[in-house]
Order: structure tokens, then C-alpha cells, then sequence
């Protein structure tokens, strides 16, 4: 979309009336009529809904939406009409183009325009006209190139008046409204880009499962799929993968594929679940082993019944084959199961011919290139020329492989199968959403540039807590030029809009930016008391810091929404912030509590029983869920574990870690630890503080602390006046922070300027040495770039001092994508591969290094999988004038079962860290360039260790430079 046009929208937006629409589109509702405007509601009435009993069984059940949607909104019933027999001043006119007489007669008397869509796949047109027919003096049309594209222009309608797509799902209720009007001359064309666009349901144990066995004696039945049809056609899509777990959708319901063919959803089965069977059918009607090469007949007869029993359905037939619970098929050679895979998939063929069709080139197919299945396909095997190739990602949302320039030319074309939901390794993530939309952007973008645009299908989980990602991922399939870095902010605010109006968008929007960006640094399942560092750069009170803000944000909104709104704010915002705050609050008190007990602080039991009431608050979260919100509607969706974590698979219940206690005399003991040393300080050990600097001009802190039950007093002081404490005296009952500053105007110059804070107590004196670097040059003020402080340089991606364009390729920032809420990207992303560095874009970074001799440049770089299948994923860093170094990471295999370590690291951790060595010759100014070589690769932070880098999770914040 132009930056223009962008702009020009989101000023429509900001000052409409309109409180919803399709997310990104200009709004055509208005709520205030003018002259020869149509009115949807005409004189507290709704104007006629008419459709033509020849039309499209699917899209006459839409029109009874589209009928209730405006009653939802302005609490009036219109009547639908089969035929025009009694016309009305005002109608609205619906059909498809070839099954609608209505519609092909004002397309003959051309009356209405539809060459912009005739002939598209799933394209509508919405337009007003005048005097469609005698009797009707306007008229709105919603016609449609096929069945699905009239389905999408009736829905586009509904989300406009300010039905949300997630009304039933999230309880999202629509703005009252008693005008919704239309101007005269209004058009309106559209169509997807990517032609097959769904979702799978799946790992949908405990959760959805217990929920529909609350609700629907247990059978993931058509009523239950009757709502999940819906939310997919009115998110614009068109494909499921049914659930799977124990489930078997057309055999737990026979009505099930029945009601799909009511609602047009095009049905497919998993990546392992080929020919239109679910596994757990195989169990129930198979004999024999799940094993081609020892009971292929079985396997044959029980694929003729899956086409045959679907072939009067729209399907997108899955085929190839892995080993029975998604497994590989056997531990024999690749070049072994290719042989194999080949006879099946060619049985497969045979069997489509004789059921389907005789030219199966017509009868749309995917084979899913997933874990050791993709390495038959890089090994040299070859499918028919029609298969879809479904490429997917490595499960934790990076794409494993992107299409060749010769495989762009498949006439099958190529998809994607995504994960924002994962059981399996190094660990599964279920809960709720880790995966930011920036992520899904950056790589499904990459998806559509290299020609992925045949199926992008979405593994969600329990669809519950994941409605964010979904939203977004489903819009992206239908127009992947709408979003591009620089307004992806503006999805999640419109997202929002849709939801809970304009009033307090701004801060809701914020608060999912910013608790997706949390969870994507690493995902709650993977939280340990280990985890955020208790004791260097401040990290894990930083951690929890920021968190609470959120939670107090979203708890102080609930207050102030309108009482109709609480039920989707809880289910949407408050519940995923709250949850996540008290989870990053619960490991941290359990971190503090370990450590306190081993420096011998009666403190250290307070933080298990805060650690508790964590564990205990979680619970009650998930009970008011269940039990409160929307009247117990959701009882039993949310309740997947989450806390406990000992392997890769989830804990059957959340279990609260282990804590440790402290058995204190009663006595009064003073005991002293300072920032950045897990010892207590005794004899003049573990007694100095980290260095204070001019630049930074950090604080540091002392911990006085009671080992017993008496409280004492106990004083400070320092032999220097620049030393400044926050107390000089206090009475310790079981601990007091004290925070050591430095007076910068009266500090001597310096580059070891030398001092002592003394803590005294009970005829103790515990000295705490203070070490300030004060030196003369540079001035701080004026400083070209950033500074060494603390042995380090820590710079993020975005802040670099001359960018370097190469005939428009260069690399471009990324809003709130990464750990520190930006990265850089090389643009545009399908820019051949660079090894020439003198023909390279590149960013250049300036800094001050005091340390002499040996230096780490760590460059930070997001988890992307080497997935270029004619490049690689390579950048290179030069230090000064000294040569580049190119940094090649290695291909990772993760084609198998058993997890890459490497690879593991990096999804962790959701960052990817790597090393160059250089030596610094002398202080002073130096340049850091980063070259850009293939194109994938995704820059976010980068650290000079010159010796001083301590261990952390996130890495340092960011270093000082002049301006900040």
C-alpha cells in the first residue's frame, strides 16, 4: 500500500464515526445519512436482503449472517426475499455471477461492472447503483466471481457495519448503531492473493478438548465446527485441518463434512494424515501396521474410503506419508524411503484417478515437506509437476526452506505450513501467544516474495488466546502488500478499533505490542528461576519491571471500558498480560528466594511465599476465565499447564517450583551482599561494587540484610563526599536496600578514582570498596557515537551512525521486531545474494574503546533458518580497516527427529549469537561496519565484549552515546 494512501487512511479512521471495519480497508459506512445516500436501516427498519434461491447453498446461509449481523448492530431484523416480485425503494441485491439470474441480468444491461473480478478466484464487488430494476430507486450489490468470493463481500459488509470476526468467539459485542448508510456511487473490488488460507486445530488437549466436553458431550461435533466455519469465512479464509488429537472428524460426526459443503470451507487433513483420513480412523477401522511396505493393501482399501467418501466434497487432499502419531516412517536410509515414498505417493495418485479423476492434474493436492520428509525432497525426489509443495517452517515460526527460481515455475506452486502453537521439542508452547506479528510478518512476506501463494495454513492450537496472530496471519494471506514493516503498529491498532472503538486504542494496542514482544523474547514455557540474571545489568527486576506496568495498564483500562466490552478485554488483553506478569514475577521471587536462603536472608521465605501467591494468582486467573467471564461460556479452554516445565512435553498440571527456607535464631545478624556477587561480604571479600562510570552514571546497590528474627539498626557512611547514599541509617528487619550514587561535579577526574562506603551494625563495620572511571577525554557531551563502559560496548541494530545503499538494496529498520523492539532488515528480501563486499550495503557503527588488544564483536541476529535454497545465511563485520570476516552459520539440520542443538539454542533464546575476534590497536574512536551478503538475515543488537561482558539473558542494555 503507498505510504500516501496508508497515511490518507489511518486520518479516516482517526476522525470516523465508524467504531469498526475491515482491518486496513477505508471505511464506507457512515452513521449519518445525506441526500441520495443508501440506508442498510431505512426508518428503524432494515431494508430488504435478497438472494436468489439458485444461487449457492452456502451463500444463501451467509445472507441469513449478514441478516442477524445488522441486528446485532442496530437491533433491527431485515426480511430476505428469494425474488424481486415486490421490490422496495431500497435493497440489498446478492448473488454470484453464473448462479444468480438477478445479479447476470444487471451484469447484461451492464448495470453493474464486474470486469475487474470476472474470472478471479474468490473476487466480490460491493457497489450502490441506481435503478437496478423497476421499482427500486437504489440499490447495494454484493456480487461474487464464485461462491466464496459473494461469501467474503457479504462479510465484508458485516465487519463494517462493526461485526467483528471474533463476536462469538471473543464475545466481541458490536457499537449500537441507528444509521448505517452508504454514498451513492460507492464501489468496491477485492480479492486474495494467496488462494488456499486456513487454520489447524490442533494439540487441542487438554484445552479445547475439555471445553467441548463441557459443552458438547465431548465430540468435536458440526455444531462445535459450525463456529469455526464461520470465523474462517469471515476472516476471509477458506481451508481447515480438523482437529486430530483422538479426533475423527467425519467419522465423530458425519454431519461434519456435511456441514463444511454448507458453509464452502475447502476441507484438507493434516501434513501426516494423508488422503482425507484422519490417524485416529486408522486405529478405529485399520488393520495391521501403519507400514506401506508390509500392509500396503490395507493401507490402499482405507485410502479408497477417505477419497471415496469425500469426493462429493471441495477438498484439498493431503498426500505422502510419515509413520503412524506423526513419526518418521522408519530409521532405513534416506535413499531407501524415497524409493518408498515414491510408490506411495504414486499409489496415492491411482487411487484419485479412479475416484476423483481421471486427469488428477485437475484435483488440487499438497504433499508437506515436513521434518525428514523435506530431506527426501532436497535428496533429489521429485511429485507430479500439480502437487502443491507445502513447505513449512521449523515449527517455532522460521521458515525452513523457501522456493527456487525453478520451483516458482511448478504449475502446483508452492504454500506454507506455520506454527504459532508446537508440542515437541526443545520444548512445546501452548499456552498463549509467543509469536509476534512482526515475526509472522517478516517471514510469511518472505513466503509470498518467493512465490509461496498456494496455501499458507496456520497451526493454532486451541484457537482461544491466539486470535491476535490468527487475525493477523489471515489478513496478511489476503493482501500481503496491505502490511509492511512500517505499519504493522497500525494493524494492531485497527485490530483494536474493530474490537473496543477508537477511545482506547492507543494504549490497548500498546499493551499487545508490547506483551507479544515480551513473550517472543522467550516463551513463558521456557521460564526458569534461572532464566533473567538476579545479579548483573539489573536484568530480572528490569524483566519484571516492565511487565507490571503492562499489568497495571491493562488492570487500570478494565475499570474504565464500558461494562459490555469486559468479557472480550479479559479474554483478548487483561487475562494474557495479568498471566504473563505474575508468571515473570513468580520465577524471579523463586530466583531470589534460592539465592537469599543461600546467603542466609530471613528474607529469602517472604520470596517463597510471594512466590506462592503467584502460583495461587495464576489459578485464580484461570478460574475467573472459566467461571466468570461471559457466564462460565469458557469453562475449561484455558487450563493448559504452564508453570513446572521439567522436559520438553507439558507437566500434566502446573507445578509450583521449588523454593527453599531459612530456619533464622533469634538473634539480630547483620548480613551484607553487593550488586553484581552472590557471596556475603566477609573479611574484606565480595566487598566491591561494580564500577561506576562518568558516561552511563549508573547507581549501584548494597544489600543490608537480617540473618535473624531481631531487627537492628545500622548506619552508613563514606570517606569520600562524592559518594552519595539513599540512607545513612535505618533499622533492618529483614532487608534494606542501599543505593550508592556518585556526585559527578565533585568526583576527581580519573580512570580508577578509589572510595569506601562503610556499613556498621551491632559493633560491625563491613567495608563495600566503590571504584569510579571518571577520565577527562572524551567529553560526554560531546561524543561521536557510543563508549566503552564495564568492558563492554552494547549497541542495538537500529542506532548506527551512516547507512550504505547499493542501487536500492540496503538494510531498512523493523518496529517492534526483536528483543529490544527493533532490528534491521536487508530490502527488498528476494535481492540476489551479495559476496562482492565492495558492491555491499552495509551499516556502519561509531564508538570509543579504552580497552587495548584482543576484542569479541557478538552480533545478535533473530533465529532464522538458512532457508534460501541458492544462498545461505551469511553476513560479514569489519572492524576499522581491518579485513572483513565473513559469518557464514552453518545449515542446520532439523529434518529430523532429535533436535539440532544449535538450532535449540537459537529458539530458546530466540536470538542467534555470533562471534568475530579482532584486535583493538590502540583507544580512541573506531568504526564497526555490518555487510549485508544474503538477504534473510535479520540484525538486532550488537555487543563488543573487551573483556567486561557478564552473563545475562538479554545482554546488556544498550551502552551510552551523546543525545540520549
Amino acid at each position: 500500500m503507498p505510504k500516501l494512501y496508508f497515511l490518507i487512511l489511518l486520518v479516516v479512521v482517526a476522525f470516523s464515526p465508524v467504531k469498526s471495519l475491515a482491518i486496513g480497508d477505508a471505511p464506507y459506512i457512515q452513521h449519518v445519512v445525506q441526500k441520495g445516500d443508501f440506508q442498510l436501516v431505512n426508518e428503524e427498519q432494515g431494508v430488504p436482503l435478497v438472494v436468489n434461491s439458485s444461487d449457492y447453498e452456502p451463500v444463501i446461509r451467509a445472507v441469513g449472517d449478514l441478516q442477524h449481523d445488522i441486528q446485532r448492530v442496530a437491533g433491527v431484523l431485515p426480511s430476505i426475499k428469494r425474488t424481486l416480485q415486490h421490490p422496495e425503494s431500497q435493497m440489498v441485491l446478492i448473488g454470484t455471477i453464473g448462479k444468480s439470474p438477478m445479479i447476470d441480468q444487471l451484469i447484461a444491461r451492464h448495470k453493474l461492472l464486474v470486469d475487474s473480478i470476472k474470472g478471479k478466484w474468490e473476487a466480490f464487488t460491493l457497489q450502490v447503483i441506481q435503478h437496478p430494476f423497476p421499482g427500486i430507486q437504489s440499490a447495494l450489490i454484493i456480487a461474487g466471481s464464485d461462491m466464496r468470493g459473494t461469501i467474503y463481500g457479504i462479510y465484508d459488509l458485516s465487519e463494517q457495519i462493526g461485526v467483528s470476526p471474533w463476536y462469538w468467539w471473543d464475545d466481541v459485542k458490536p457499537m449500537h448503531q441507528s444509521v448505517l448508510a452508504i454514498k451513492q456511487g460507492f464501489s468496491k473490488s477485492d480479492w486474495p492473493a494467496v488462494k488456499y488460507r486456513g487454520i489447524f486445530i490442533n494439540d487441542e488437549a487438554p484445552c479445547l478438548s475439555t471445553w467441548v466436553k463441557n459443552f458438547y458431550g465431548g465430540v468435536f461435533d458440526h455444531q462445535f465446527y459450525a463456529h469455526v466455519f464461520e470465523l474462517i469465512l469471515r476472516l476471509k479464509g477458506n481451508y481447515l485441518w480438523p482437529a486430530m488429537w483422538g479426533k475423527a472428524f467425519a467419522v465423530d460426526d458425519p454431519e461434519n463434512p456435511v456441514l463444511a459443503n454448507k458453509y464452502g470451507i475447502v476441507m484438507g487433513t493434516s501434513h501426516h494424515e494423508p488422503m482425507m483420513r484422519n490417524q485416529k480412523e486408522w486405529a478405529m477401522f485399520g488393520h495391521g501396521a501403519w507400514n506401506f511396505e508390509t500392509n500396503r493393501d490395507e493401507l490402499v482399501h482405507f485410502w479408497e474410503k477417505g477419497i471415496e467418501r469425500n469426493k462429493h466434497y471441495e477438498d484439498l487432499i493431503t498426500i505422502g506419508m510419515r509413520g503412524d502419531g506423526d513419526e518418521p516412517m522408519n530409521n532405513k536410509s534416506v535413499s531407501y524411503n524415497i524409493h518408498l515414498m515414491q510408490q506411495i505417493i504414486a499409489t496415492q495418485e491411482s487411487i484419485i484417478a479412479r475416484f476423483l479423476n481421471p486427469d488428477v492434474s485437475k484435483v488440487p493436492q499438497i504433499w508437506a515437506l515436513y521434518k525428514e520428509v523435506q530431506s527426501y525432497y532436497d535428496h533429489g525426489m521429485k511429485v507430479p509437476d500439480y502437487v502443491t509443495l507445502l513447505w513449512c517452517d521449523d515449527n517455532w515460526g522460521n521458515l525452513r526452506r523457501l522456493p527456487s527460481l525453478a520451483e516458482r515455475n511448478r504449475t502446483g506452486g508452492a504454500g506454507i505450513y506455520y506454527h504459532v502453537d508446537y508440542v515437541g521439542g526443545p520444548r512445546s508452547y501452548k499456552w498463549l501467544n509467543t509469536v509476534p506479528i512482526t515475526k509472522i510478518w517478516e517471514q510469511m512476506s518472505k513466503a509470498y516474495d518467493y512465490d509461496a501463494r498456494k496455501v499458507w495454513i496456520l497451526n493454532v492450537g486451541d484457537i482461544k488466546l491466539l486470535e491476535y496472530p490468527i487475525d493477523f496471519f489471515m489478513n496478511l494471506a489476503w493482501n500481503p502488500h496491505r502490511w509492511n514493516r512500517d505499519n504493522l503498529y497500525d494493524f494492531t491498532r485497527l485490530w483494536v478499533v474493530e474490537s473496543f472503538g477508537q477511545q482506547h486504542a492507543d494504549a490497548i494496542a500498546d499493551l499487545l505490542m508490547k506483551y507479544s514482544t515480551y513473550n517472543g523474547r522467550i516463551k513463558p514455557e521456557l521460564i526458569s528461576p534461572n532464566t533473567f540474571s538476579l545479579l548483573h545489568y539489573d536484568e530480572a527486576d528490569r524483566v519484571v519491571h516492565d511487565w507490571k506496568i503492562l499489568e497495571r495498564q491493562a488492570d487500570s483500562l478494565a475499570h474504565i471500558l464500558p461494562a459490555f466490552q469486559h468479557d472480550a478485554y479479559y479474554e483478548l488483553v487483561q487475562y494474557p498480560v495479568d498471566a504473563c506478569a505474575n508468571l515473570n514475577q513468580l520465577y524471579v521471587d523463586v530466583a531470589k528466594n534460592r539465592l537469599y536462603a543461600f546467603q542466609g536472608r530471613t528474607s529469602a521465605n517472604l520470596y517463597a511465599d510471594s512466590a506462592k501467591a503467584c502460583f495461587a494468582y495464576d489459578a485464580g486467573l484461570t478460574y475467573k476465565y472459566h467461571h466468570q467471564i461471559a457466564n462460565g461460556k469458557w469453562n475449561g479452554v484455558i487450563g493448559q499447564p504452564h508453570i513446572g516445565y521439567r522436559s520438553w512435553m507439558d507437566p500434566p498440571y502446573n507445578i509450583m517450583p521449588e523454593t527453599d527456607s531459612v530456619s533464622a535464631k533469634n538473634i539480630a545478624s547483620m548480613g551484607v551482599a553487593v550488586e553484581g556477587d552472590s557471596s556475603v561480604v566477609s573479611e574484606g571479600d565480595h566487598n566491591h561494587l561494580p564500577d561506576f562510570d562518568s558516561f552511563t552514571r549508573h547507581t549501584h546497590y548494597v544489600d543490608v540484610f537480617n540473618k535473624g528474627t531481631i531487627p537492628f539498626l545500622f548506619t552508613v557512611s563514606a570517606n569520600s563526599p562524592w559518594i552519595i547514599p539513599s540512607v545513612i541509617k535505618g533499622i533492618v528487619k529483614y532487608q534494606q536496600r542501599v543505593v550508592i550514587a556518585i556526585d559527578w561535579n565533585k568526583v576527581p577526574f580519573g580512570s580508577n578514582v578509589q572510595g569506601t562506603v562503610f556499613i556498621k551494625a551491632n559493633g560491625q563495620t563491613v567495608p563495600v570498596e566503590v571504584s569510579v572511571f571518571h577520565p577527562e577525554s572524551p567529553v560526554r557531551n560531546h561524543l561521536h557515537g557510543f563508549i566503552e563502559t564495564d568492558g563492554y560496548v552494547s549497541m542495538d541494530a537500529t542506532h548506527y551512525m551512516d547507512r550504505h545503499d547499493v542501487s536500492g538494496v540496503g538494510w531498512r529498520s523493523v518496529p517492534w521486531y526483536g528483543r529490544e523492539f527493533s532490528s534491521m532488515m536487508p530490502v527488498p528480501d528476494t535481492t540476489a545474494s551479495i559476496t562482492d563486499l565492495s558492491k555491499a550495503p552495509y551499516l556502519e557503527y561509531s564508538f570509543y574503546l579504552y580497552t587495548k588488544g584482543p576484542i569479541d564483536v557478538m552480533t545478535l541476529i533473530a533465529p532464522t533458518v538458512n532457508c534460501l535454497p541458492e544462498g545461505g545465511l551469511r553476513f560479514a563485520v569489519a572492524f576499522d580497516h581491518q579485513p572483513a570476516q565473513i559469518v557464514s552459520i552453518p545449515k542446520i539440520d532439523i529434518t529430523g527427529e532429535d533436535d539440532n542443538a544449535a538450532w535449540s539454542r537459537s529458539v530458546i533464546n530466540n536470538i542467534r549469537v555470533c562471534s568475530t575476534k579482532f584486535i583493538n590497536e590502540q583507544p580512541g574512536y573506531h568504526t564497526l561496519r555490518i555487510y549485508m551478503i544474503d538477504p534473510i538475515v535479520v540484525l538486532q543488537k550488537i555487543v563488543i565484549n573487551t573483556g567486561g561482558l557478564k552473563p545475562s539473558f538479554l545482554f546488556p542494555p544498550e551502552s551510552y552515546k551523546a543525545g540520549q
